[in-house]
């Protein structure tokens, strides 16, 4: 039976297209795999263990020596981010007993540090919206929690939203934004209907 990271590992290799390199893979490789044992911060001393590890698994593969640079790179930031949400999930689970998207809305707001406000309608105001993990870290979704369901019960942000790296299909009831909107991908359309006293970014 394969150990979680290495399963993990494979995920994350399926999600790249690999382009090949005609340099010096030795030298190239060693430099990129030592630059990922180093702590980055915004992950615990786990994920990093995990990461060597799976390092250490693609020394063994035959095709991995004919990967880019560039393929490297960006497999190792996809590896990096998914076995963080991983380790999230699971410390969710062990801190609740439930999965993310079993968690309410105010449970799973709350944790990160989003305060809610439960208004007469039953709906929620909260104080600001942004991913569980800034800086390109993991996010709602990766935990494998519904943004547009969030969304079907938050009425007001009060403060700044940022929705640069979200998947949502729509604002639900979302009535108005108080600071900032980071809309990243999205079309600014989506947000034609809410009242936003910032800016649009």
């Amino acid at each position: 039976m394969q150990i979680r990271p290495i399963k993990i590992l494979k995920t994350s290799i399926s999600r790249i297209i690999p382009q090949k390199t005609d340099t010096d893979k030795k030298r190239l490789h060693t430099d990129i795999f030592e630059k990922q044992t180093t702590p980055v911060g915004i992950y615990d001393a786990e994920v990093e263990e995990d990461l060597k590890l799976c390092c250490e698994h693609i020394r063994t593969m035959d095709t991995y020596s004919d990967w880019d640079e560039k393929t490297l790179q960006a497999l190792m930031d996809i590896l990096r981010k998914d076995l963080a949400a991983d380790h999230e999930r699971r410390r969710l689970v062990d801190k609740y007993g439930v999965e993310a998207k079993d968690l309410t809305t105010e449970t799973l707001l709350n944790e990160y540090g989003i305060k809610t406000r439960r208004d007469n309608d039953g709906y929620l105001s909260i104080s600001h919206y942004q991913q569980p993990c800034i800086s390109g870290g993991y996010t709602f979704n990766d935990l494998g929690a519904d943004e547009n369901k969030f969304l079907d019960r938050i009425k007001t942000i009060e403060g700044d939203a940022d929705f640069s790296q979200s998947r949502i299909k729509s604002t639900g009831i979302l009535k108005s934004i108080g600071g900032d909107l980071y809309k990243g991908e999205l079309p600014v359309s989506m947000f034609d209907k809410i009242r936003i006293k910032g800016s649009i970014k």
